[in-house]
């Protein structure tokens, strides 16, 4: 059921930290729109990657962290480290961000102009700032 989590394998014993539920690595959500396994979405502030194929209303495992390969704003040459926006309207990252779309990580790698896709590396909860790393 979307928004139920598990304790996985090898995670604490709920005694010891009597409110620790998981590792928030994974987490079932709403899908916003149809997505297939290694789409971004975002639910919320909440940014994650699909794990498998959803229809829209459907519940979906979304990663939350990791490194992946994304689709990238046409045009843009990113630099190893650049800040990067989630863009809903294009569903891809950008360097540029607009008021309302939301951090979503740092890139990797140098990637040209032409390039289609992205190495960007999304950390835990970097969804949740709304003006980049120094939250300004």
């Amino acid at each position: 059921m979307a928004g139920e989590v598990t304790p996985r394998e090898g995670e604490p014993a709920t005694g010891v930290l009597p409110n620790y539920i998981c590792e928030a690595r994974l987490i079932t959500l709403i899908a916003p729109y149809d997505v297939v396994p290694g789409d971004p979405f975002l639910v919320g502030m909440i940014f994650a990657i699909a794990t498998r194929a959803a229809v829209a209303g459907a519940p979906v495992e979304g990663m939350l962290q990791g490194v992946f390969s994304l689709a990238k704003a046409i045009g843009e040459v990113w630099t190893q480290g650049a800040p990067l926006y989630w863009d809903p309207p294009s569903r891809s990252l950008t360097l540029a961000s607009k008021p309302g779309d939301p951090f979503a990580g740092f890139a990797i790698t140098n990637s040209p102009a032409d390039a289609a896709t992205g190495i960007v590396v999304v950390p835990i909860g970097g969804s949740t700032r709304t003006t980049g790393p120094a939250f300004t």
